[in-house]
This record gives C-alpha cells, sequence and structure tokens, in this order.
C-alpha cells in the first residue's frame, strides 16, 4: 500500500511538472511568433540577442523590457537604436543611442503598460539597431501577453509555474522511479525523455528560441501519446 501510494505521488508531482513546463513553453513561443507576424515588413537583418521582454503582466501593471547592448570590441562603441512598441491606436517609436566602453555591456529599460496592448492580449516591441564599421543592422522583437488583473504580477505566476515544474519533473521521476523498482524498462525511458524534453522546451521559450521551444512541444506532445499507448500503472 505503501508503494502504491509513493507511485501516485509521484505520477501526480511528475504531470504537473509537465503541464507546467509545457505551459511556459507554449506561452514562451505563442509570444515570439505573434511578435514575428505582428512587426514583419518582408526584411529581416541579422538576430540581437539582448531583448528581454517579461513573458506575463497584468493589466494593471508597469511592465520592463531590458535592452543589453554588449560590446566585446577593443574600443568603444556607440549603439544607435530605434525602439518600436505596439499600442491599440498606433505604435510608438523611441530613438536614441547609448556609448558603451570597450569589453562592458550596458542596458536600457523600457516601461509598458495597458495603453500599449494590441491585439487585446498583448503588449509587443521591437528593435532595431543601426550599422556600424564593426556591426551590420541587427533587430530583435517579444510579446508579452497581458492578463486580466489578479492578485498576482506576472513576475509571481511565472515564477510559480517555473518552480512547479522543475519540483514536480525531477522529484516526481525519482519518486515513481523508486515506487517502481521492477517498472517497465520501456515506460521508464519514455517518462525521462518526457521529463528531458519538457525542461528544454520551456528553456528554449525562456531564452527566445521559439523555433527550437516549438520541436520540444511537438516532441513532448508525442512521447505523451506514446505514454498513453503503454498504459502506464
Amino acid at each position: 500500500m505503501k508503494i502504491t501510494s509513493w507511485r501516485i505521488l509521484g505520477s501526480i508531482l511528475f504531470f504537473l511538472g509537465i503541464i507546467s513546463g509545457i505551459s511556459i513553453a507554449i506561452l514562451g513561443t505563442w509570444n515570439k511568433v505573434e511578435s514575428a507576424d505582428y512587426f514583419f515588413s518582408g526584411t529581416t537583418y541579422e538576430h540581437f540577442n539582448g531583448l528581454r521582454c517579461p513573458l506575463l503582466m497584468r493589466r494593471s501593471e508597469i511592465g520592463v523590457i531590458t535592452v543589453i547592448f554588449d560590446n566585446p570590441t577593443d574600443s568603444d562603441d556607440n549603439f544607435y537604436y530605434k525602439v518600436e512598441i505596439s499600442g491599440f491606436l498606433a505604435p510608438r517609436q523611441l530613438e536614441g543611442h547609448l556609448s558603451v566602453p570597450a569589453h562592458q555591456k550596458s542596458s536600457l529599460r523600457l516601461t509598458v503598460n495597458k495603453a500599449d496592448i494590441d491585439l487585446q492580449i498583448f503588449v509587443f516591441a521591437k528593435i532595431v539597431i543601426s550599422p556600424n564599421s564593426t556591426r551590420p543592422t541587427r533587430e530583435a522583437d517579444c510579446g508579452i501577453l497581458v492578463l486580466k488583473d489578479s492578485r498576482f504580477t506576472g513576475g509571481q505566476l511565472l515564477t510559480s509555474l517555473l518552480v512547479l515544474s522543475l519540483l514536480g519533473i525531477i522529484p516526481g521521476f525519482i519518486l515513481w522511479k523508486r515506487a517502481n523498482p521492477n517498472g517497465r524498462p520501456d515506460v521508464q525511458r519514455v517518462l525521462q525523455a518526457l521529463g528531458i524534453v519538457v525542461l528544454l522546451a520551456m528553456l528554449g521559450a525562456l531564452i527566445g528560441w521559439w523555433f527550437a521551444g516549438l520541436f520540444f512541444i511537438v516532441l513532448a506532445l508525442l512521447l505523451i501519446l506514446a505514454l498513453a499507448r503503454l498504459n502506464i500503472g
């Protein structure tokens, strides 16, 4: 009876973690796909890695977008940039420049709020950095899903999902495996693969690699179907 209880607890923890992880992966991928479509103009430039957007925010919340300018060269660099932020009536645009010393980083913080919402539930941002003698034109975009007002901020909700996924997948699998010392090897392999794939999908979504996130989401769903066919006990 005790072994059965541990097996049930492990299964519950593991699949709560899986659901939370897939939710984060879907959220990050959805935001990125929507932002790419929102700003698509037919012209693309080299990707800029320094744009950071929160995945979630409340309607009444002030969201903070961070831009990190990295200068790996041996001389000072001036970054001339143009930022476009969505809006229901019309997008707003900001232009400026930032001087970054050699081998250092500098950051720019931009705030967004409910006035920047478009498509009913999103805030989008895009940055284009002008070229110079050492680098080409670069660009990046991101999206933020806007939730109805609640007791929790977008950051708190995202952190809760992240903690639940990590504390669910790893300990849940360990508990399930210990409660099934003679369990079917094929089921254990699929469960282990599912946990790894969901963690990779979540990582891809969090760092903005939407294509990788989408690939691992599809793979995770296929593994879940495989588990259903194996009829886990």
